[in-house]
């Protein structure tokens, strides 16, 4: 019995490199050779160099293009689309022609770098950051600062409390009772001397 070839069952909306059993953004199937094996057969085809990049959805390794966006980069185990998954973003103006931002600058004479992506403060979602809202939820990617506390309320003033000495009492007499004995003594005084000279 001769020995026929199986084709290889390859899910529905995943891209497949041409000379390659290596699957674009799923695992490899059973069976087949090691990932690093799979990605050097890749490029060694002419199918373009292939990046490892984190799926943004659910954590789980991919291999897309380097060199291009494909519309079957999907993640095989969520589906969630790996077009920003592992972009880097350079300094205005400046890009370097390795890195993968040389490859995704707009045409033309705008020639910007490609921004990051912004990822939505509500879902995590991966958005373009020019982008107003999330395309997955809606909320506003760029909300207005919280408003500043309310101050407290000053705190009272404390009571002043005001001290009033009292007058300590002197230890003489008064002063009314000093000069009406000083008188009485007077009066004596004079009328003595007058009834002896007289």
């Amino acid at each position: 019995m001769s020995d026929v070839n199986v084709p290889t069952r390859v899910p529905t909306g995943v891209a497949t490199s041409p000379g390659s059993s290596m699957v674009v953004g799923a695992a490899p199937l059973e069976g087949a050779a090691e990932p690093a094996a799979g990605v050097a057969a890749v490029q060694s085809a002419g199918a373009g160099p292939l990046v490892e990049v984190t799926c943004p959805g659910c954590g789980a390794l991919a291999h897309v293009r380097a060199d291009r966006r494909s519309a079957a980069d999907f993640c095989a185990t969520c589906d969630h689309p790996l077009f920003w998954a592992g972009v880097r973003s350079a300094p205005e103006g400046v890009a370097d022609d390795a890195s993968l931002d040389a490859r995704y600058r707009a045409p033309g004479v705008v020639g910007t770098a490609q921004h990051s992506p912004l990822a939505c403060p509500r879902c995590g979602e991966h958005n373009h950051a020019t982008w107003g809202a999330c395309v997955r939820c809606g909320a506003e990617l760029d909300p207005p600062p919280p408003p500043p506390p309310v101050p407290p309320a000053p705190a009272p003033a404390p009571p002043q409390v005001v001290t009033v000495e009292r007058p300590v009492p002197c230890g003489h007499p008064p002063v009314w009772l000093v000069v009406l004995i000083s008188s009485i003594i007077s009066a004596a005084v004079v009328a003595g001397i007058f009834l002896a000279v007289g």
